[in-house]
């Protein structure tokens, strides 16, 4: 089986099929007290798991991770684990989730520009009140797109700026008050060597 991971507060399902058919089919639940997980019969030897997240789960921690511990009567799957990870993923997010710096032949090739959008995913206004770019070179400038949207134009990116393995660093303060740090990492794509 594979992992399944679980991100923001979408339901993920898992299909167990077996042949001869499965009669008998138990999920053990107590490694994953973030999530509640429903065992439904398809058809005769079928059975969805449909693990989804507590509404609690996101107040209580931003991460969590545990194992589904399946016992069956199938003779050589009568016991196995499927592990499961909690993930929360900020209000605000950032697209793409990182800037790629194409990585060049030598230290003094133009530099680079590029952008990333950052969305509230839930609609609610937010504001960008400071930025710190990930090394003093890189200018980063914003522009407001509406209540729940900035653009971010990051300037003058080389491939060493990938290489510090520091992150663009933005402060936002939301509509309730609070204030939440997104980091968004600069990597270097070795995919793109000229």
């Amino acid at each position: 089986m594979s992992e399944s991971a679980i991100t923001s507060r979408l339901l993920k399902s898992l299909l167990v099929r077996s042949a001869p058919f499965l009669r008998y089919i138990r999920v053990d639940t107590c490694a994953v007290p973030f999530c509640v997980v429903h065992v439904y019969r398809v058809q005769p030897g079928e059975y969805s798991i449909r693990v989804i997240p507590r509404s609690d789960a996101w107040q209580k921690s931003e991460t969590g991770s545990g194992a589904l511990v399946i016992e069956t009567d199938h003779p050589r799957l009568s016991r196995f684990e499927i592990p499961v990870t909690l993930q929360s993923i900020g209000e605000i997010v950032a697209l793409p989730a990182a800037l790629l710096v194409p990585a060049r032949k030598g230290e003094q090739a133009a530099p680079l520009e590029g952008s990333v959008l950052l969305r509230s995913q839930r609609g609610r206004p937010f504001e960008v009140i400071a930025m710190e770019p990930p090394t003093a070179s890189v200018d980063v400038q914003t522009t407001r797109r509406g209540e729940t949207e900035y653009l971010l134009a990051v300037c003058h990116l080389r491939p060493a700026d990938a290489r510090a393995q520091a992150p663009v660093r933005v402060r936002i303060q939301r509509a309730d008050g609070r204030e939440e740090i997104l980091d968004i990492p600069v990597r270097l794509d070795s995919e793109t060597v000229p």
